[in-house]
């Protein structure tokens, strides 16, 4: 398996590494040659940072000694970090092994790693923690990387088990891989990995945070990198952080991130997550790290605030301008809403003035003075760098408009007037452009050109006009001239033709008719083309498919988005990747440019796809009222509703004002003009939360196909008509439910999709985190979310104490969703349990499901389209309908407004649904037992999120108040109570009638007062 000699270097040892040249982290055309084809010639150093662990140490040098990586061409060096009793060269390794040794001075991972590498005589190097034991193909996966790529960090993985009883001459003298002897041990992946691997398709996106999966226990990158990059910061002296920030600096300096699958390593003993003395640990180093990682997720920046390392950099190219402007254009630049950034100055020490312009903003902390083109050696991590004339002085914002036309793009320039321009580009893009010797534009996975089309207020430095600036600009002038000319070339052509052609007046005349034909028809084409170009108005976020409209219905289907190709752009659409058409006949899909395209024809689909659909972020129900100040209303002329039909006033559509304050709006096909209209409209006052009651009998039946079996049932149900606040609320939360799911932007164009026979983007993963004390409590738990009607969900079930058997690993074996348990200690307070159950879960969104509520079906829906259509970072559904079983009440409490954006310091109990990233972002929960959800809250408003509450129908607590703290207090909750029911009433809840508060028949037993049974159900015995 080993070789003791070197085989021959192949043709690629002359040429060596090369630099990195592919388009943003696109690692699959790097050209590194694959594992089976691979003739490795270079020599490899194993760094491995040592402290305290021999028998670790032992199992990773049996490792190491079984590589297929040829033996004399790698080198070990472990680097004792002050162990009490130093590390000896242990004897029958069979490796070229070296032993280092350097003082304890705290947490020494950063200092050991660099003082391997400065011993190593590889020409790359692999770190390697000294408890992981890598696979036998583990050196080479690395290898094949570093033997094409001289700029390329190689990210291997990693599963963690227990190596109880397995020895070093077991891992030695192995007959299969590390996989085969670890195969009847339970092995533990770094979920968090796996989730930003998935979350950045393999780390090919155009995200800028991939460098977040950088650990350094399994690394690799080339010596000559390493240095230029500068090592591990050596002030990191506890524990975490470091390799996030090397990876921070490899990434902003042009570094290609290569996931290597077959780098695998098994790393000895369980925790994939960190402990709590290492969380607590990381916390300190995230405030560290604040100051040198420039990116959004690790700073929260303000006004007033600087740091070590500058997000933007900005280089004033002085030029001959006098000192006077360049200190304006300065002034302006650091006073910019994009305020963390740094200003640098191209010096010129023997110009006038520019000792007064040092002292002037020398002293700035945020100004430097530097050679021209230095930036990028000053301030080599700042992610973004942008070159201004400093002859042209910006107007305020100037970069933050910059940067936000930027987007996810490497480089954008901005013209301004006179032809001076602004550059933004992003810092990797310039260190591998100055190794690879390619343009920034060409590193990009998208070159932005929205930059280059705007201009703004600007008052640019002209030089003096002279003859040879007067013929440059003729020149250019007239070649714009020429191509438009020649774009236009058959006209040219056309009139040449006419004009030889004329013999008499009348032909002249003729010619003339027809000139100025072909002018009006230009200039109607343009105002139809401008009036048709979608307003800011419209929807601007992605829809999940690129979509090519034809026909003036197919555009008026998705009027409402700004994200769809409408005729006539077709030029550019042709450009671009288009998934499918939307036409109104087949013939429209089959014509040219869209020929060949998947599409979706409106005669020849169900329907409902043909209903133009609304914008849920403009059309929703924020501002509710739940208390009606009006009886019913008529969407039209009162005299037009059939005569049994009875309506106090006549309300225009758009009248959102009135419409929010009706019972109920009587309507019928006379007030349309027809039924694709009509369906579209209900439908967006539905989303809106209006209750609307179809007048027309049976002439509304034709409206089912076009709504939707689910929505036009609840419209067409005469129980609206009598319905009290209570049960009107409740309709009204169905009929927006069913217009969000099903006549939204993303909601149509799925369906589009599925009429297109293609596969519609998923819906976004929800995670549900069951923290449970009881093992009795369980099967409710598990019932709640397989009761769930969203189709995407995992459930993490949170063990808590020790109570919990083996059986409990099987809770959710019959749900359709994935289901993953954690164990929690019993002493760990609630919230540290969700931290936990949060670390594992792989879901973008997390929301909680305890013991304590009853859920309806729709509860999870009801929270992720208030999430869509309020924009909030964090949405909460409170806790109204309470049950209070020692009395056998069921009441509502007043807990505030519903659909609105309230304080955070008004919230009480109830669910909540937010991202794993802003979860992140607020710290997580904080490691109490009570008041979790008002304490996140604050965390998120700190953040600079919103929080959003909805309705609170579809929600219910059962509460036993003997015992209680006071917040479930009998006492204290009647005395909120809007209104109380005798008994346990589940359909003044917004619950299944079946629903019964099964959950607490132990409490309720322990207070002498049985668990309530509803429609013929008993109660369950207590457990």
């Amino acid at each position: 398996m080993n070789s003791s000699a070197a085989p021959k270097p192949s043709i690629r040892a002359a040429e060596g590494p090369q630099p990195t040249a592919v388009r943003g982290n696109n690692w699959r055309r790097a050209g590194a040659a694959p594992l089976n084809r691979f003739t490795p010639f270079l020599k490899a150093s194993v760094v491995i940072p040592y402290y305290e662990a021999p028998e670790a140490l032992a199992l990773t040098l049996a490792a190491l000694a079984g590589q297929t990586y040829p033996r004399g061409l790698f080198e070990v060096i472990a680097v004792d970090d002050g162990s009490k009793t130093p590390l000896r060269k242990p004897e029958g390794t069979g490796l070229d092994l070296k032993i280092l040794r350097q003082e304890r001075r705290g947490f020494g991972a950063a200092r050991a790693r660099n003082k391997g590498a400065r011993a190593a005589s590889g020409r790359f190097l692999v770190f390697l923690d000294c408890d992981m034991m890598p696979e036998a193909e583990w050196l080479a996966a690395h290898a094949r990387w570093h033997h094409a790529l001289s700029d390329v960090l190689t990210l291997g993985f990693r599963a963690h088990v227990e190596a109880d009883g397995v020895d070093a001459a077991m891992v030695k003298d192995r007959e299969g891989s590390l996989e085969e002897l670890f195969s009847d041990r339970p092995a533990e992946l770094p979920e968090w990995i796996e989730f930003h691997m998935a979350r950045t398709n393999e780390l090919t996106s155009t995200a800028d945070d991939i460098f977040r999966v950088v650990t350094s226990g399994n690394l690799g990158v080339s010596k000559e990198f390493f240095e230029e990059a500068g090592g591990f910061d050596e002030s990191f002296t506890q524990w975490g952080a470091e390799d996030t920030e090397f990876g921070y600096r490899a990434y902003t300096k042009g570094a290609l991130l290569a996931p290597e699958r077959a780098a695998f390593c098994w790393h000895q003993g369980t925790g994939a997550s960190p402990s709590e003395a290492e969380a607590r640990s990381l916390d300190l180093q995230r405030a560290k790290i604040a100051h040198l990682i420039a990116h959004n997720l690790f700073r929260r920046a303000s006004p007033g605030r600087t740091f070590t390392v500058p997000q933007h950099v900005v280089t004033l190219e002085s030029g001959e301008t006098p000192a006077e402007e360049v200190f304006d254009a300065a002034v302006c630049i650091l006073g910019d809403r994009m305020h963390d950034l740094a200003v640098l100055i191209e010096d010129r020490p023997d110009s006038p003035g520019w000792e007064w312009l040092r002292r002037q903003l020398g002293p700035d902390p945020r100004v430097r003075f530097g050679p021209p083109g230095a930036a990028l050696d000053i301030f080599p991590a700042s992610p973004f760098h942008i070159t201004c004339p400093a002859g042209a002085a910006p107007v305020e914002n100037m970069i933050y408009t910059l940067r936000s036309e930027l987007g996810g793009d490497a480089a954008a320039v901005l013209v301004l007037e006179g032809g001076a321009r602004v550059s933004i580009s992003r810092s990797w893009a310039l260190h591998r452009s100055r190794r690879s010797g390619r343009r920034p534009a060409e590193l990009s996975a998208a070159v932005s050109l929205k930059a280059e089309k705007m201009v703004l207020d600007m008052r640019p430095w002209r030089p003096p006009l002279t003859a040879g600036r007067a013929l440059r600009w003729l020149r250019s002038k007239m070649r714009r001239v020429w191509g438009r000319i020649w774009v236009q070339r058959w006209m040219v052509r056309r009139l040449y033709r006419a004009l030889i052609g004329i013999r008499r007046p009348r032909h002249a005349w003729q010619v003339l008719q027809r000139a100025a034909a072909a002018v009006r028809g230009r200039v109607q084409a343009a105002l139809r083309y401008a009036l048709r170009r979608p307003p800011d108005s419209l929807a601007g976020y992605p829809l999940g498919a690129e979509i090519a409209v034809r026909g003036e219905r197919s555009a008026a289907v998705l009027a409402a988005s700004a994200r769809v190709w409408r005729a006539p752009r077709w030029r550019r659409a042709a450009k671009r990747r288009i998934d499918l058409v939307l036409a109104d006949r087949p013939e429209a899909a089959a014509r040219a440019p869209t020929a060949g395209i998947p599409a979706a024809v409106l005669t020849e689909s169900f329907p409902q796809i043909a209903v133009p659909a609304f914008d849920p972020q403009a059309v929703n129900p924020i501002g509710w009222v739940r208390t009606p100040k009006y009886g019913a209303g008529a969407l039209g002329p009162i005299e037009l509703l059939p005569a049994a039909v009875a309506a106090e006033l006549s309300v225009d559509g758009s009248d959102w004002g009135t419409l929010r304050l009706l019972h109920h709006l009587e309507d019928c096909a006379a007030f349309h003009s027809g039924s694709f209209e009509r369906a579209a409209a209900l439908a967006a006052l539905a989303a809106r939360g209006v209750v609307v009651h179809l007048a027309g009998g049976k002439q509304d039946r034709r409206l089912e196909p076009l709504l939707g079996a689910e929505l036009y049932g609840l419209m067409a149900s005469p129980r609206i008509r009598g319905a009290d606040p209570g049960e009107r609320e409740l309709i009204s939360a169905a009929l927006r439910r069913a217009a969000l799911r099903g006549h939204s932007l993303r909601g149509r164009v799925r369906q589009i999709m599925a009429a297109a026979c293609l596969e519609p983007p998923p819906l976004t993963r929800v995670s549900v985190l069951a923290p449970a004390r009881r093992s009795a409590l369980l099967p409710a738990l598990v019932s709640a979310v397989g009761r769930q009607t969203y189709p995407r969900l995992e459930l993490v079930l949170t063990l808590r104490g020790g109570e919990f058997g083996p059986e409990a690993e099987q809770a959710g074996e019959d749900l359709p969703c994935p289901v993953r348990v954690v164990r929690a200690d019993g002493a760990l307070p609630l919230g540290g349990a969700l931290n936990l159950a949060a670390r594992a879960a792989r879901g973008v969104l997390i929301t909680v499901m305890d013991a304590r509520h009853l859920y309806g079906p729709e509860h999870i829906w009801d929270l992720v389209l208030a999430r869509e259509y309020s924009r909030a970072e964090l949405v909460i559904k409170e806790t109204e309908f309470v049950y209070l079983v020692a009395s056998d009440q069921t009441l509502r409490r007043s807990t505030g407004p519903g659909e609105s954006y309230p304080a955070a310091a008004s919230l009480e109990d109830g669910a909540l649904l937010l991202s794993r990233r802003r979860l992140e972002k607020a710290g997580g929960w904080k490691r109490a037992e009570e008041g979790l959800e008002e304490s996140l809250a604050h965390d998120v408003v700190s953040a600079g999120g919103r929080v959003y509450r909805t309705h609170g129908t579809g929600l219910a607590l059962a509460a036993a108040g003997r015992g209680r703290p006071a917040p479930l207090d009998d006492g204290y909750l009647l005395q909120q109570a809007e209104e109380v029911r005798k008994g346990w009433d589940p359909a003044f809840c917004g619950l299944a009638p079946s629903a019964v508060p099964r959950l607490y028949g132990e409490t309720a037993a322990a207070s002498g007062t049985p668990a309530p049974a509803a429609s013929g159900t008993p109660a369950p015995a207590a457990s």
